[in-house]
């Protein structure tokens, strides 16, 4: 008896040993070495245990957000019951380029110093590249108090009107055809002088 019960006690010991071990390798982290951005699914190349590099592991992103991790950086990921072979990134750790935030605050950021940084003050959008903001319908800003335009060179252009007004006082330049404009002025939203011109502007730089 003393014999079956000292078999089955090692058994258990021998089953919670290979448990514990797929535990331990049920998580890793990694070094990313590439990335594949094509298909539906991100996939990476890292290594984790020494020698271990594995190659099409699946790096799910939320909808709406998607980033493409540089070489170096550091995956976490999970492996389905502890196989090494079928695992998933869980999150991507960026030493190098991660800004410090304030407590409550939020921000996207890259390797070039850009980002959206939404501060305990307000939101600050900074590029040291260019900027372009693109809508095929209408684009609406507006401030509470004041819009501040800060710039070494300033262009407007339309190709159809320009309008302006302050406290219902304003103009209205109109392209009408070949090369007549049409100056409207009015107060209170009701005209007060209109004036066709024959000019030919330039398209400005």
């Amino acid at each position: 008896m003393r014999d079956l019960v000292n078999m089955i006690l090692a058994e258990v010991d021998n089953r919670l040993e290979y448990l514990k071990n797929r535990v331990k390798l049920g998580l890793g982290k990694g070094v990313l070495h590439m990335v594949e951005d094509g298909g539906p699914c991100q996939t990476v190349q890292a290594t984790f245990l020494i020698g271990e590099t594995r190659d099409g592991m699946e790096r799910p992103q939320d909808y709406g957000f998607t980033s493409h991790p540089l070489p170096g950086m550091q995956p976490f990921a999970g492996f389905f019951g502890g196989d090494r072979s079928n695992g998933f990134v869980i999150a991507m750790c960026d030493r190098q380029f991660r800004i410090e935030l304030l407590k409550g605050e939020v921000a996207m950021y890259d390797d070039l110093g850009q980002k959206v940084h939404l501060t305990r003050t307000g939101v600050v959008v900074k590029t040291p590249l260019n900027a372009t903001l693109e809508a095929d319908q209408n684009v609406t800003i507006k401030a509470g108090k004041k819009l501040r335009l800060e710039a070494e060179d300033i262009e407007t252009h339309a190709t159809r009107s320009r309008s302006w007004d302050v406290g219902g006082f304003g103009e209205r330049w109109t392209w009408t055809g070949g090369t007549a404009w049409e100056h409207k002025t009015w107060q209170t939203d009701a005209a007060i002088s209109s004036v066709t011109l024959s000019i030919t502007p330039p398209e400005g730089p």
